[in-house]
């Protein structure tokens, strides 16, 4: 089959238009399932979503304008994330990308691109499994719990407090009245999901901690948190549901959904509101949010206000509690940062750390070595030794 970028490119164009004949769709069948890439092109291509302001761009521009955008667009390095198994759900190559094809076209020249590149990894025969539900509960009295492979029923705790385990998640019980205080603690390559005696569901991402009391009693519902943590919290207008994070910020709700990513490693704490209303208090100031708004605190300078951003990408936020990496608009620290926490492995960078740009979504049931070899059509090389050190350099 005539691999030709421009002969492929046509062929593309013609089956978009519906002008392709059997032959020549054979052939672009031939080309789509050689391998992950060409199926990720094809898909983005037959999207006319993404594709139809590309297009009216195009038909716009002279061959010498069409030829400068590309160059800008490989500058540019956004990077796709290549897909391998079934359970990588859903990815977007970058809008660029189609259009690059759609220039080979449009053109007649070959056009090498960066989105396209191919495999660079390296990593050694151990394949990381990925983390999987589990965690500890630390009770008052210093005694500790594995949570991990308890099977459905009661725990008897402290001091007359029991919960149950039912279908990996822990349940308080509502009708003791006891102001003990318990803490659910996730390590590195785990997540839990739990439901406080009041009623409100709680999810856990990795290296993540929460600390509240057996039973809420008074005028407020406090807990403390680390790390990451989706909150559904049960109504009560008499007792609002207070989240301290860090020592350094609160955030006040009386029923809603929200995700606090408060990672100390990170560059932010972020608060993200799915629906309802939540109160954050900074330094004597309350800054509210509605649906869709995110509240950023850096974690480097504690004199700066709180930005408020508006209409975040929510689905990003709250991935991982739904089975997901989203790496929409992340950079390639961003994403070694969810990688340590999920696969309990340490990243270390030689030379500068690679500038690059990723976008789409890898199910976090993957193991480590296929998401590396998802990431690794950017050009940068990763290397993964038997001490789950995994060193990231650009080619």
């Amino acid at each position: 089959m005539n691999q030709n970028p421009e002969y492929i490119a046509k062929l593309l164009f013609m089956d978009f238009n519906s002008t392709i004949d059997p032959q020549q769709k054979k052939e672009l069948t031939t080309w789509i399932n050689a391998s992950a890439q060409n199926k990720l092109i094809y898909n983005r291509f037959k999207d006319e979503n993404y594709l139809i302001n590309d297009i009216q761009e195009i038909k716009k521009y002279d061959k010498s304008a069409a030829w400068k955008k590309c160059q800008e667009t490989i500058k540019g390095k956004n990077i796709i994330v290549p897909a391998k198994s079934q359970k990588i759900k859903r990815f977007l190559i970058i809008s660029a990308a189609a259009a690059l094809l759609i220039f080979t076209f449009v053109i007649g020249d070959y056009i090498s691109s960066t989105n396209v590149a191919d495999i660079n990894i390296r990593y050694s025969n151990q394949n990381i499994q990925p983390g999987k539900n589990g965690a500890i509960l630390e009770l008052e009295n210093g005694k500790s719990v594995l949570l991990d492979t308890l099977q459905n029923g009661t725990i008897y705790l402290e001091n007359g407090i029991k919960a149950f385990v039912e279908n990996g998640t822990l349940r308080y019980d509502a009708n003791v009245n006891n102001n003990v205080i318990n803490t659910v603690r996730t390590e590195k390559s785990r997540q839990y999901q739990m439901m406080l005696s009041d009623g409100t569901k709680v999810w856990l991402n990795a290296a993540s901690t929460i600390r509240f009391p057996v039973t809420f009693v008074g005028s407020t519902r406090k807990v403390q948190i680390t790390g990451e943590v989706y909150f559904e919290v049960a109504p009560n207008k008499k007792m609002p549901f207070i989240v301290e994070v860090q020592n350094r910020m609160s955030v006040e709700v009386l029923g809603t959904h929200f995700n606090i990513n408060a990672y100390s490693d990170e560059s932010n704490i972020n608060t993200t509101l799915i629906e309802g209303a939540v109160a954050i208090h900074y330094k004597n100031k309350v800054y509210q949010l509605a649906p869709n708004q995110q509240a950023r605190v850096t974690n480097t300078n504690t004199d700066v206000s709180p930005k408020i951003l508006n209409h975040v990408n929510v689905t990003k936020e709250i991935a991982w509690k739904n089975g997901l990496f989203n790496f929409e608009g992340s950079d390639i620290k961003e994403i070694m940062n969810q990688l340590e926490r999920w696969y309990d492995i340490t990243v270390e960078y030689r030379g500068e750390i690679p500038n690059v740009t990723f976008f789409g979504e890898i199910s976090r049931e993957e193991n480590l070595g296929d998401v590396l070899e998802a990431l690794s059509g950017s050009g940068i090389i990763f290397n993964l030794d038997q001490e789950r050190r995994l060193t990231v350099r650009s080619k």
